[in-house]
């Protein structure tokens, strides 16, 4: 793998690199791929989705830093 994880549609297969990765990085990683799963369940999930800056990664990157935002808030241990 060329990044910290993956998601692909045709299996929904999600793939996260865990090693030597802080807890907070790991879990932002799962909810940008989990945000690509549910750009798939709604249809707006395409071949060029994982391009550097198309809508699809930038809402994923948008969404998981809200999502680690908000419960690094109330989980700050994941941030030690």
């Amino acid at each position: 793998m060329k990044s910290f994880g993956k998601f692909t549609p045709d299996t929904n297969e999600l793939r996260v690199v865990a090693v030597n990765r802080n807890l907070a990085d790991i879990l932002r990683t799962i909810a940008h791929e989990l945000v690509h799963n549910k750009q798939k369940k709604d249809g707006t999930l395409n071949p060029k989705s994982n391009k550097t800056g198309s809508g699809s990664e930038n809402d994923a990157n948008a969404i998981a830093g809200v999502m680690m935002r908000e419960y690094g808030q109330k989980n700050p241990i994941i941030f030690e």
